[in-house]
């Protein structure tokens, strides 16, 4: 977080400029990115603070907006807020207040057909694995009972 910059508390955000911090591993990151866009809805611009990989992945979101941008001040920054804290400022109270633009994550095309070449060739691991385990399981959990 930046010292001198207040946070942001769920107040009226239209027009105001907003610093979203990331936190947590990857995987938090990734699961609350949903809430980035709602903050846009709410008419903030936006600063998005976050792990290299991350920032690819948001790349590749057809309707991210690429801006190039010069270097701000502290002054530039209206607000910041944690991107776990966001859920809490939206009011999400229940799983049905969750957005649900789905997909909300893109993967660039060329790896999704080069990591579907390769899945698709496991075809061998898949039957193996499910004579090894499935099979297996299903006859421990419906084996009648002596």
């Amino acid at each position: 977080m930046c010292h001198g910059v207040p946070r942001w508390n769920g107040e009226p955000i239209q027009g105001k400029t907003l610093l979203i911090v990331s936190e947590q591993g990857i995987g938090d990151v990734i699961q609350f990115l949903r809430f980035v866009p709602e903050m846009e809805v709410m008419g903030a611009r936006l600063i998005f603070s976050a792990y290299p990989d991350v920032v690819g992945l948001l790349a590749n979101d057809p309707e991210a907006k690429k801006i190039e941008m010069a270097p701000l001040e502290l002054s530039d920054i209206d607000f910041q807020a944690r991107l776990l804290d966001l859920p809490l400022y939206l009011g999400v109270k229940t799983p049905s207040d969750v957005p649900k633009r789905i997909p909300y994550l893109f993967a660039k095309p060329a790896k999704v057909a080069e990591w579907g070449d390769f899945f698709a060739k496991m075809w061998v691991l898949k039957w193996v694995l499910s004579g090894l385990v499935i099979q297996p399981m299903a006859a421990m959990h419906f084996a009648p009972h002596q």
